[in-house]
């Protein structure tokens, strides 16, 4: 007759083997999904930052608070912007994780004249600078 104490530990030690065979299994399967998901996560293609300053055309100051919108295909205001920023204390910014295509960028600014550029994103580029140089424009002020 096998003792009690021995009868105890074989079960332990089955349902630890069990447990470290689920264990296994179920890693070996998040590493498959793993591999089989990250042709999908890196294939997303090339991202591109535009990046650059907004300055005044005549005095070369930086125009702080500028706001950058960037549209995808086409410039329909009625849809909101592919993307958006604005300039910081010196002027700059920086639109990042672009893809490839055509783009509208609109630089506005109070008491400067809108400016509106076409752009097109090739799979040979990698990050595009661009800087404006904004006109101002007087605002007249009805009495």
């Amino acid at each position: 007759m096998i003792p009690l104490t021995y009868k105890i530990h074989f079960h332990i030690f089955i349902s630890i083997y069990m447990w470290r065979s689920v264990v296994s299994k179920i890693i070996k399967s998040i590493l498959l999904v793993i591999i089989l998901i990250s042709p999908e996560i890196f294939s997303q293609g090339e991202v591109i930052t535009i990046s650059g300053s907004v300055r005044d055309s005549t005095s070369v100051e930086a125009l702080i608070g500028s706001n950058i919108l960037v549209y995808k295909d086409s410039v329909n205001t009625k849809n909101p912007p592919y993307s958006g920023t604005t300039t910081n204390t010196y002027g700059f910014y920086a639109i990042p994780k672009l893809s490839i295509g055509d783009y509208y960028i609109i630089v506005r600014n109070l008491g400067y004249v809108p400016i509106i550029d076409k752009i097109k994103i090739n799979s040979n580029q990698k990050n595009i600078q661009i800087n404006f140089k904004a006109v101002s424009e007087s605002i007249q002020l009805n009495e």
